[in-house]
C-alpha cells in the first residue's frame, strides 16, 4: 500500500502548484491593468469634454447661420410688399430666389404666418412632410422669436427634431408688424451637420438623440457602428463607456447658455485601451503558456504511473461492450482498478451464462413466432375444452379482436353453429385419435358475415402421451369460391347467348343470289353483340312478289336483339299472308310490335326500317324511315342518295298517315346497296368515323364486282378503317339488277 502514496501526492501537488502559479500571475496582471485604466480615463474624460464645447459651438453657429438668413429676407422690400398685398405665389417666389442666390444655405424649414398665425408662404423641403406640423411650430412663436430652440414635433411617419429660430417682418413704411418669418434645420438624419460636427470634433462617430431616441447619426442608422453607440447608450446612459472596440461620451447640448432635448454621442476608437488589452492579453497568453507547459509535465508524471493499469480496465471494457464476454481482466499495478476489473468480471461471467440460456429458448420461440404472425393464414391454439389460447395477428384481424382479451374467448366466438357442430363431433375427435383432421368450414369475421375457409385441426400431446393444447390453421378460400361461381355463371351466360345468336342468324334468309330472275343479290350482318339489332330480310310472297326490309334496333344486347326477331317474324307474317303495298305493310307491322314491345313488354326502343317491294321492271315501291338508300348507277359510275320517309317503328301506335309509298327504278347494271349506320358510323382508332362519303367511296371502288365478292370487299374495307373493332351492329345487303 505504501508504494501507492507518491503517486497520489504527486497528482495533488502538480495540481497545487499549478493553481498557485496562475493565482498569482493572474492578480499582478489585474492590479496593473485597472491603475492604467483609471490614468487614461481621467485624460479621456478632459478630451470628450472639449468635444462636447466644440459641437455645441458649431451648433449655435449654424442657429446663428438661420437667424441671419431670416434677417435679410426681412430686409427685403419686395418680400414685405408680396405680404402686404397677400400674394402667397408672389412670397414664395422671392423666398425660392433668395435661397437659390445661395447654395450654402440649409433651410429645411422655411414659412411665413401672419398676425393670426394663419401660413401665407411655405418653402420648406418637400422631403420632410413638414407641413402638417408648421401650425404647431407657429404655437412656440414667443419662445422662438427671444432665442433660438430644438423643438420635436410628432407626424404620421415619423418624428421631426428641427433647430429653429423666429424673426418678425415689419413693414418700414409703416412700422406695422406683417409676420413673423420661420427657419430652421431638420436634424433627422442631416448627415451635412453631423459629419461637420464628427470632422471638427475628430470624432469616429456622431449621433443626435432627443428624449433617448436617435435622430441622426454619421453611420446608417441601421449600420453596426450606430448599433454599437445604441447599445451603450440604453446600457450605460450619460458618461464615457467602452463598446465594442469604440470609446463613447454622451451628453447635453445646450444653445445659447440654455439647455435643449438634443444630446449628443460622440466616439472614438478605443485605441489606447485596445494597446492596453493587447499587452495585458501578450502577458496572459504568456502565463497560459506557462500553465500549460507545467500542467502537461503533471499529466506525463500521472499518465506514467497510472496508464498501464487503466489501459488494461478500459481495454477489458470494450471487449465487454462490444459483445465479447469470454474475454478477462488482467490486473496492473493500481490496487483499485484491479479491484474494479476483478468485480466486472465476476458480473459479466454471469450474464454470460444467463444470455447463453435464454438465446437458445428465444431463438426457438422467435421462429415460430415469425411464421405465425407474418402468414395470412388463421393460426390458433385452444386447451381440449375449446378454451382459445393463442390467435395470429391475421386471425384477430379478421375476428376484430385486434384489441380484445383471446383468453376469454372459446371457438364458439369464432364458428358459426354448422361448423361448431362439424369441429365438436368429427373435427376434434378425428384429431384426438389421428393427430389431425382437415375439411373445409367456415369462421364469423368482424362483420358478423361467414367466410368460408379451408381448415386443419392438429392435436398437441404432452411427455405423458395426453392431450395437452389443440392447434388449428385456417386459409380464407372465399375468392376461390367465388371465382368458380363466376366462372360457371359466365360459362353458363355463354351458352345461353350462343344459343339467341344460333336462333337469330337462323332466321336471316340463306343463300339470295338467285332468288329473283331480274336481280343477283348478296347479304351480310355482323353484330357487336352475340345478339344483334339489326334486321334485314329478303323473302318472296305467295303471289311472287319479292319483297326486301332492313332496320336497326336502337341500343344493343339481348332486348334490341329480340325485338329484332320479333319484326322479323312479324315482317314475314304481313307479306307472305296480307297482300299489300309497301306502306300497309310498314303501318302493319308497327301496330304489331307497339303493342308487343310498347305495351306488353314496357319497353321503349325504337326501329328503323324501310319496307321494299318490288314491282317489276326494275322499279321498287318503298315505305318507312331508314338511312338514305345508295344507289349505284352504271351509266354515270357514280352513286345516287335516295332519301327515306316516314316514322320510326315502337316510336308511335298509328303511323299510316305520316307513312307514304316512294319509289326508286334500277336501270340494266344498276345496284341497291341497303346498310345499317353501324357501317357508316365506324371509327378510326384517332375515333374519326367513316361518314357515308367515304362509305360511297367504298361502294364506287367495288362496283364493277359480282354482289358476292362486293359484299366482301366493302367489309373488309370497313373493317380495316376501324382496325376490326366494331362498337354497333353491321348490316349490309346488295341488289343489283341484271344486265
Amino acid at each position: 500500500m505504501s508504494a501507492q502514496k507518491p503517486k497520489r501526492l504527486s497528482l495533488l501537488l502538480g495540481l497545487y502548484l499549478l493553481i498557485s502559479v496562475v493565482g498569482f500571475s493572474a492578480s499582478v496582471l489585474v492590479w496593473t491593468y485597472h491603475s492604467a485604466i483609471r490614468t487614461i480615463n481621467l485624460e479621456l474624460g478632459n478630451s470628450f469634454e472639449q468635444k462636447h464645447t466644440l459641437a455645441e459651438s458649431i451648433m449655435e453657429r449654424q442657429l446663428e447661420s438661420v437667424e441671419q438668413t431670416l434677417r435679410e429676407i426681412r430686409r427685403n422690400e419686395f418680400f414685405s410688399s408680396e405680404i402686404s398685398r397677400g400674394n402667397q405665389s408672389g412670397a414664395e417666389d422671392i423666398l425660392y430666389e433668395i435661397l437659390d442666390s445661395d447654395p450654402e444655405q440649409q433651410l429645411d424649414i422655411l414659412f411665413l404666418s401672419l398676425l393670426e398665425n394663419s401660413i401665407l408662404a411655405d418653402v420648406s423641403s418637400p422631403f420632410f412632410d413638414a407641413e402638417s406640423v408648421l401650425t404647431e411650430i407657429t404655437g412656440h412663436k414667443t419662445d422662438l422669436l427671444s432665442s433660438g430652440r430644438i423643438l420635436r414635433f410628432g407626424k404620421d411617419s415619423a418624428d421631426l427634431t428641427i433647430m429653429l429660430r423666429a424673426v418678425p417682418v415689419i413693414r418700414k413704411k409703416t412700422g406695422k408688424v406683417l409676420g413673423t418669418l420661420f427657419g430652421g434645420v431638420v436634424l433627422n438624419n442631416n448627415l451635412s451637420l453631423l459629419e461637420s460636427v464628427r470632422r471638427k470634433t475628430k470624432s469616429e462617430a456622431v449621433v443626435f438623440l432627443e428624449n433617448g431616441d436617435i435622430v441622426g447619426s454619421t453611420d446608417l442608422l441601421e449600420g453596426e457602428t450606430t448599433r454599437i453607440l445604441r447599445k451603450a447608450i440604453h446600457d450605460n446612459g450619460e458618461g464615457i463607456h467602452s463598446r465594442s472596440g469604440l470609446l463613447v461620451s454622451h451628453g447635453k447640448l445646450s444653445l445659447s447658455g440654455q439647455p435643449t432635448s438634443l444630446g449628443i454621442v460622440t466616439s472614438i476608437t478605443d485605441q489606447v485601451l485596445t494597446d492596453l488589452q493587447h499587452s495585458y492579453l501578450e502577458k496572459g497568453s504568456a502565463l497560459l503558456v506557462f500553465s500549460l507547459i507545467f500542467l502537461f509535465i503533471t499529466a506525463l508524471i500521472i499518465r506514467k504511473l497510472t496508464f498501464p493499469s487503466l489501459e488494461n480496465l478500459l481495454s477489458y471494457s470494450a471487449d465487454v461492450s462490444s459483445g465479447d464476454l469470454q474475454s478477462r481482466y488482467v490486473s496492473g499495478g493500481i490496487v483499485e482498478f484491479n479491484r474494479l476489473g476483478q468485480a466486472i468480471d465476476r458480473m459479466v461471467r454471469t450474464i454470460r451464462d444467463e444470455i447463453e440460456e435464454r438465446r437458445l429458448a428465444q431463438a426457438g420461440r422467435s421462429r415460430l413466432a415469425t411464421i405465425l404472425e407474418t402468414t395470412s393464414d388463421l393460426v390458433s391454439m385452444s386447451t381440449p375444452d375449446a378454451r382459445i389460447i393463442y390467435m395470429n395477428s391475421a386471425g384477430r384481424k379478421m375476428m376484430g379482436w385486434q384489441d380484445e382479451d383471446i383468453s376469454a374467448k372459446d371457438i364458439s366466438h369464432a364458428h358459426p353453429e354448422w361448423v361448431l357442430r362439424i369441429i365438436e363431433k368429427k373435427g376434434i375427435p378425428a384429431a384426438i385419435e389421428h393427430g389431425m383432421w382437415e375439411g373445409e368450414t367456415a369462421v364469423i369475421n368482424h362483420d358478423g358475415n361467414e367466410v368460408p375457409v379451408s381448415q386443419v385441426i392438429m392435436c398437441h400431446r404432452s411427455q405423458q402421451g395426453e392431450p395437452e393444447y389443440l392447434s388449428t390453421i385456417m386459409r380464407d378460400i372465399s375468392e376461390r369460391l367465388h371465382t368458380e361461381k363466376v366462372e360457371s355463371e359466365a360459362k353458363l351466360l355463354a351458352q345461353e347467348m350462343e344459343l339467341a345468336r344460333r336462333i337469330q342468324t337462323s332466321l336471316l334468309p340463306g343463300s339470295v343470289s338467285n332468288l329473283h330472275p331480274d336481280f343477283e343479290m348478296a347479304a351480310f350482318m355482323l353484330p357487336a353483340d352475340q345478339v344483334g339489332g339489326d334486321f334485314y330480310e329478303i323473302t318472296l310472297a305467295r303471289s311472287g312478289d319479292l319483297w326486301l326490309a332492313i332496320g336497326d334496333v336502337s341500343g344493343h344486347g339481348v332486348t334490341p336483339g329480340l325485338i329484332m326477331m320479333m319484326a322479323q317474324t312479324v315482317h314475314a307474317t304481313v307479306t307472305a299472308n296480307i297482300d299489300c303495298d309497301a306502306r300497309g305493310a310498314v303501318v302493319k307491322i308497327n301496330e304489331i310490335l307497339y303493342a308487343n314491345v310498347h305495351e306488353r313488354l314496357k319497353e321503349t326502343h325504337f326501329m328503323t326500317f324501310n319496307a321494299f317491294r318490288y314491282l317489276g321492271r326494275g322499279k321498287f315501291e318503298h315505305a318507312g324511315a331508314h338511312l338514305r338508300i345508295i344507289v349505284f348507277r352504271r351509266e354515270s359510275g357514280r352513286c345516287e342518295l335516295i332519301r327515306t320517309r316516314g316514322v320510326y317503328l315502337n316510336f308511335k301506335k298509328d303511323i299510316s298517315k305520316a307513312t307514304k309509298n316512294s319509289y326508286l327504278e334500277l336501270g340494266d347494271g344498276d345496284i341497291m346497296v341497303l346498310y345499317t349506320d353501324g357501317l357508316t358510323e365506324a371509327k378510326n382508332p384517332d375515333r374519326e368515323i367513316l361518314d357515308i362519303d367515304r362509305f360511297t367511296d367504298i361502294v364506287e371502288k367495288h362496283s364493277h364486282q359480282e354482289p358476292e365478292a362486293m359484299k366482301e370487299n366493302i367489309m373488309a374495307d370497313v373493317l380495316r378503317w376501324c382496325d376490326n373493332k366494331i362498337d354497333d351492329d353491321m348490316t349490309l345487303v346488295i341488289v343489283k339488277r341484271k344486265g
